[in-house]
């Protein structure tokens, strides 16, 4: 059987970003091995902008009560671990003390990009971010 697991990482990922709606000309038939530096990098540009978060001044979503409850597997193929903390870091320093009052991460050891892998990917995700907004950040270690 060909599940995901089972594959290796660029089988898994391949064509991906090229066949989903973010660059100008979607091509569900995009062959990963046909990459073209100079050619295909600037279609990435679209997604860039709708998917990597380097913004660091949550202000106008942390004051309209936003929260942001992020996860990142420490074993994810897909996505350096180290994004994650090395963003959280930036809004913190950029925030100050109160960017956990809006702003919370978890370091899942073990798990993949989203789930599976060796260590667990089940957790109240949904439980504990509604008990931290109606309880104003109670239950969110």
């Amino acid at each position: 059987m060909d599940h995901p697991r089972r594959r290796p990482t660029l089988a898994c990922f391949r064509g991906r970003i090229f066949s989903v709606p973010g660059p100008a000309k979607p091509d569900p038939n995009y062959d990963i091995y046909q990459f073209d530096i100079d050619k295909d990098l600037p279609k990435l540009e679209t997604i860039h902008q709708i998917l990597d978060a380097t913004d660091t001044d949550l202000t106008r979503f942390r004051d309209r009560g936003g929260r942001i409850f992020m996860y990142f597997g420490w074993a994810d193929p897909a996505l350096n671990p180290m994004m994650g903390v090395e963003y959280y870091e930036a809004v913190s320093k950029r925030m100050g003390t109160s960017t956990t009052d809006f702003f919370r991460l978890f370091m899942v050891p073990g798990m993949l990009h989203c789930g599976d892998g060796v260590g667990t990917d089940q957790f109240d995700t949904l439980g504990t971010l509604s008990t931290w907004v109606e309880r104003d950040g109670a239950g969110c270690g």
